[in-house]
């Protein structure tokens, strides 16, 4: 489909489009320029501190020497067992129930309290 060129649905080739397209820019002002910061004066220099002279050296320890390691046995490496508790009548066939104070508060001493 391609009209007449004084049609208004005309699509022109590219060779009849204009290569220069106009760039609007906008000019921003540049900002005024900052004085720069006046110069601060070096600090004076200071004197290095006097040199200190080393302690004299103390008197050496004569070594110890170590006694010499004993023979060693063989080594289990599981380590060593504790003997099993024989079963008896007292052995627990179920569940253990607790006896004692579930509370380390409960016999406490209360000043306040009727008890003596």
């Amino acid at each position: 489909m391609n009209a007449s060129p004084d049609s208004p649905m005309y699509i022109s080739p590219r060779s009849e489009v204009s290569s220069t397209v106009p760039i609007i820019v906008n000019e921003v002002p540049s900002a005024p320029s900052v004085p720069s910061a006046p110069s601060v004066p070096s600090a004076p220099s200071v004197p290095s501190a006097p040199s200190v002279p080393s302690a004299p050296a103390g008197p050496t320890i004569p070594s110890v020497p170590f006694a010499p390691a004993g023979p060693t046995g063989p080594v289990d490496p599981a380590g060593p067992t504790a003997p099993s508790a024989p079963a008896g009548p007292w052995a627990p066939l179920g569940p253990v129930r607790s006896t004692g104070c579930q509370d380390p508060f409960e016999h406490a001493w209360n000043p306040d309290s009727e008890e003596t």
